[in-house]
């Protein structure tokens, strides 16, 4: 093999190697400073006031202010990209009238993009409480960004629970609700 030629091959192993390594440092320095998921909290902290937010209306596209404290709320956060959201949508969306009897807002926060939510929530009744904040908001109410979650705030805005649903705040809470059923069924007989 011809000397030139062999330095030619060094010299671009030597420009790989070099350029591999740069690019590997730089991850290196990109990933130490991204915080890390399990630094971040769940949910806000407990008893802290959930600001008021703007956020637009899915089937309106009207801007609203939600979770002003007037009235109780959840705050639902459900993700297009998530198989275990789209097994949650029905008992969402059952709770729904329970809750309005129960004068307690149940919204559907995402910052994902319309047509993607209103695809994902099919039907009528989830897409009248879909809202759409900005990501900052999102992921101040949802550090982690995870779902399906939830948030309880009260009347004075303050947070009283947050989790996955399906956990015991979130099983609690139906049983309440499918209470209201019952017995504004037991009052219309």
């Amino acid at each position: 093999m011809d000397a030139a030629v062999m330095y030619i091959v060094l010299g671009i192993m030597l420009f790989s190697l070099t350029l591999n390594l740069m690019l590997t440092l730089n991850i290196m320095r990109v990933l130490q400073r991204l915080p890390m998921a399990e630094a971040l909290p769940l949910t806000p902290p407990l008893q802290a006031v959930i600001p008021t937010m703007s956020a637009t209306l899915l089937h309106t596209k009207q801007r609203i202010s939600f979770n002003a404290g007037e009235q109780p709320a959840v705050l639902v956060f459900l993700s297009s990209h998530c198989p275990k959201c789209e097994e949650k949508k029905s008992e969402v969306e059952a709770l729904l009238p329970l809750a309005a009897a129960a004068e307690l807002h149940v919204w559907l926060v995402s910052s994902e993009s319309s047509w993607r939510v209103k695809r994902f929530l099919s039907s009528a009744a989830l897409q009248q409480r879909a809202v759409f904040t900005r990501p900052k908001h999102y992921k101040a109410l949802n550090p982690r960004q995870v779902s399906p979650f939830y948030l309880f705030i009260d009347h004075e805005a303050r947070l009283q629970a947050g989790g996955t649903l399906g956990d015991e705040n979130w099983q609690s809470f139906r049983e309440q609700m499918l209470a209201i059923q019952v017995a504004t069924g037991e009052q219309g007989e």
